[in-house]
């Protein structure tokens, strides 16, 4: 059964490739994209690559600081002051706000996405999707 793919030594399947020629051949496989800052078409060089450059990227992470910094004082006063939050309907406020910049983005960044998607965010911070589960009491000896 020598010749039977199920059954190839592992040290014959691995590939003699360096990283960066494996990514230049798969860069030649990626379909083109359009920056999602500046609009522009580019031939990405990463799988997930959603920028044509260095400086829309930076671009991009600008707003989404600027736009985060507005939003999170009323987000932690919405969770953390009830009180507060539910008299000054910051709930409705910070929609409000959103709604505001996807206007903003429909006007100037002609509709653009101005966020990441949630996976790619969520991704990095593994320690969200913990349960926290008390340990069991001991019981006495």
């Amino acid at each position: 059964m020598s010749g039977d793919p199920a059954h190839v030594p592992p040290e014959r399947l691995r590939l003699d490739v360096s990283d960066e020629a494996m990514l230049t051949r798969l860069a030649k496989a990626l379909p083109a994209r359009t920056c999602l800052e500046c609009g522009d078409g580019f031939s990405p060089q990463r799988p997930h690559a959603e920028f044509c450059c260095a400086p829309c990227r930076k671009t991009f992470a600008n707003r989404r600081a600027q736009r985060g910094a507005d939003l999170y004082d009323l987000f932690m006063a919405s969770r953390f002051d009830l009180a507060t939050a539910k008299d000054l309907k910051l709930w409705r406020m910070m929609n409000r706000l959103a709604s505001h910049f996807r206007a903003e983005d429909k006007r100037i960044r002609e509709g653009r996405r101005s966020w990441m998607r949630p996976g790619d965010s969520l991704a990095a911070k593994a320690f969200l999707f913990a349960e926290h589960i008390a340990p069991a009491k001991r019981r006495g000896r």
